[in-house]
This record gives C-alpha cells, sequence and structure tokens, in this order.
C-alpha cells in the first residue's frame, strides 16, 4: 500500500505513523504492521515504480462518489484484476481525491452505489466494499 502526499508536513507525519506502527506491532497480528506500506510524492512515481519492480505499467484507476466520466463497472475491473491485469487503485479521504486525479485517471471506477442515492462513505467502509467486489 502506497500512501501519496506531496506536502512536507505530511510525509513526516506519515513517515512517524509508520515508525510507531512498526515499533508497536504485535508480530503475532498484521493490522499493526505498517512494514508494506510506503510513501510516494505522486502517483507517477508510484507508477515509475512499478515499472520498475514489475516491468509493467498499472492502470491507473480512480474511485470517487462523483463521477467526471464514464465509469467503469465492478464486474469489468474485477474480470481484469482476475486476468492479471496490474492494477494502482486510488482511494481519497476526506473530500476525496483530487479532480486532476480523477482526470488523468486510465479510468474511473463507478461510484459505490447500494440503491439509497447515498454514495459518501468513510474510507475503512468504502476499501470494505471495493476490496470484497473486486476481489472477494
Amino acid at each position: 500500500m502506497w500512501i501519496v502526499v506531496d506536502e512536507p508536513a505530511q510525509r513526516a507525519l506519515v513517515e512517524r505513523l509508520f515508525r510507531h506502527g512498526n515499533a508497536t506491532a504485535d508480530r503475532h497480528d498484521d493490522r499493526g504492521d505498517f512494514s508494506r506500506m510506503a510513501w510516494a510524492p505522486t502517483v507517477e512515481s508510484v507508477v515509475e515504480h512499478h515499472v520498475a519492480t514489475h516491468g509493467v505499467r498499472p492502470t491507473v484507476v480512480a474511485t470517487s462518489a462523483r463521477t467526471c466520466r464514464e465509469p467503469l463497472a465492478f464486474a469489468t475491473l474485477r474480470a481484469r484484476i482476475a486476468g492479471d491485469e496490474p492494477v494502482l487503485l486510488l482511494v481519497g479521504k476526506a473530500w476525496g481525491l483530487a479532480p486532476e486525479l480523477l482526470i488523468t485517471a486510465d479510468v474511473q471506477l463507478a461510484p459505490i452505489d447500494a440503491g439509497t442515492g447515498f454514495n459518501h462513505l468513510s474510507v475503512r467502509s468504502a476499501m470494505a466494499v471495493l476490496v470484497d467486489r473486486l476481489v472477494g
């Protein structure tokens, strides 16, 4: 998992949280282990790292409660992931992803819809739904 922040003060906070999480992790419980997380200044730097490590560019998929273009259906992305297509899933917090990320991503995933007309969820809830719909 990558945490992408370009603000130096936020980077320092993320690195501090990583150190704290790793120092206090119960080695019998993965929930506190931050060793699989990394910081990056930009989404493009994460893409470049993936290309350098795996030799292929991942499809950058943006998520949002609001759509700015024709969204990709969950079933379509699920099939692509099942076919071993590498995917970088962008998930925002608070006010969501920056508009430029929604525009520059390769595709935008359809908003989570439970049939209620309400589609703004906490990031934890949204991640649970996304994981279930895409790889569950």
